[in-house]
């Protein structure tokens, strides 16, 4: 019997690809529930393609549009946010997390209080929720499987082995489409370009945050609360052939890596396939065998490249180190005012340096709004507080 499984965000990168993941091998997997937030037409087309039990489409703006796509299709359709929830919640062997941004945290909330078996791509619900997300993996028995590259990396390095034996992770950076522009050149690079990755296919948003290196900046955060290690010893290194996904130091000085192609799949197969019970059920084969993915030819010659991060020209890692030992409020803040960041700039109203600006002058005024954060309530609260004054921030200073 195929394992049923939920794709929230099923219209974007990680969603699509794993959507066809499932259709390469129907006999293991069966895609259950698909949403989107509003993409009527690629949610409808996976729909008719998989014929889940259920679709759930986050704007409801679109309700209508994806019934009538879907008419005389037995399928239950669902809308808005209580709808997307729903899906989450719904009882499958496996969920993808697709879903970007805070958008994410709820659903992701429902699927790990169901005890699921979660693939985790929405890093900035866990920088946000941080210790109240994992205290509610471990009340519910859920598991959390990372699926960024970098983490399904160290993920997979560490193993079996015991986090005690690790002295320190070491993420790989591609550096992205300004790797060799100074800080200023960087500054008023068009859309166009920063979301122009030389490695990865990926949303605007995410291909942004390459591009200012705030994506590393997160995966620092989302590191130090996977893996229970502190921030110290968290080292970031730039590796433009993006083919070591990182690395972990042990104790006695050896370094583990893992080296692959830079396709997506291969963490979101290890997701669906990774024995978390040692079970029957689960015993699955982990190396599913796509047949476009192949392995490194190490019988040509390879040149593997390294290069020290320059903290000046990628300020956003130190932003990172910051906000992490200043609490949890200071990850909020600078999740939600990157967020609010990027967009002004995806609309073209702020220019790319304008980012990091922003994020750094409300972690510095984060102080005088700061909240202890007790629950996921209270993470909600400052998120919202912070995009209000982002969004002040930006209206009354930038806007060019």
């Amino acid at each position: 019997m195929s394992n049923q499984v939920t794709i929230l965000g099923a219209t974007g990168s990680i969603g699509q690809q794993c959507c066809d993941i499932i259709s390469r091998f129907p006999d293991q997997f069966h895609a259950h529930i698909l949403t989107a937030d509003s993409n009527v037409q690629a949610l409808a087309h996976l729909a008719k393609k998989h014929q889940p039990k259920i679709v759930a489409i986050a704007n409801t703006a679109y309700f209508k549009d994806l019934k009538k796509e879907l008419s005389g299709e037995n399928i239950e359709i669902l809308a808005g946010d209580d709808g997307i929830i729903a899906a989450a919640a719904h009882p499958c062997d496996r969920l993808i997390t697709g879903i970007g941004g805070m958008a994410g945290l709820k659903p992701l909330m429902a699927a790990i209080k169901q005890g699921t078996t979660i693939g985790f791509a929405n890093k900035e619900s866990l920088v946000a929720g941080g210790h109240i997300i994992l205290d509610l993996v471990k009340r519910y028995h859920a598991t959390l499987i990372p699926v960024d590259s970098e983490h399904h990396a160290i993920h997979a390095t560490i193993g079996h082995r015991p986090l005690s034996d690790i002295a320190k992770l070491i993420l790989t950076a591609s550096g992205g489409p300004f790797l060799s522009l100074s800080i200023d050149d960087m500054y008023y690079q068009p859309v166009s370009k920063a979301i122009c990755h030389p490695k990865w296919q990926m949303g605007a948003k995410i291909s942004v945050d390459s591009a200012s290196m705030m994506n590393k900046a997160l995966e620092i955060i989302e590191a130090c609360y996977l893996f229970n290690i502190d921030a110290n010893n968290i080292d970031v290194v730039i590796h433009p052939d993006a083919i070591i996904h990182s690395m972990i130091t042990l104790h006695d000085g050896a370094t583990l890596s893992l080296m692959a192609q830079n396709d997506m799949r291969l963490p979101i197969s290890y997701a669906l396939t990774h024995n978390v019970n040692n079970d029957e059920k689960n015993s699955q084969n982990t190396n599913l065998p796509i047949a476009d993915i192949c392995g490194i030819n190490w019988s040509l010659p390879h040149d593997l490249h390294f290069y020290p991060l320059n903290h000046q020209q990628f300020p956003a890692i130190n932003l990172a180190y910051d906000a992490w030992y200043a609490g949890q409020s200071a990850t909020i803040t600078m999740n939600a005012a990157n967020e609010i960041a990027v967009s002004y700039f995806l609309a073209e109203k702020i220019y790319f340096g304008d980012i990091i600006t922003i994020i750094s002058y409300m972690l510095q005024q984060h102080a005088s709004f700061a909240k202890t954060i007790h629950n996921i309530d209270d993470v909600i609260a400052l998120d919202k507080l912070v995009r209000i004054k982002t969004t002040s921030y930006i209206e009354d200073n930038f806007k060019h």
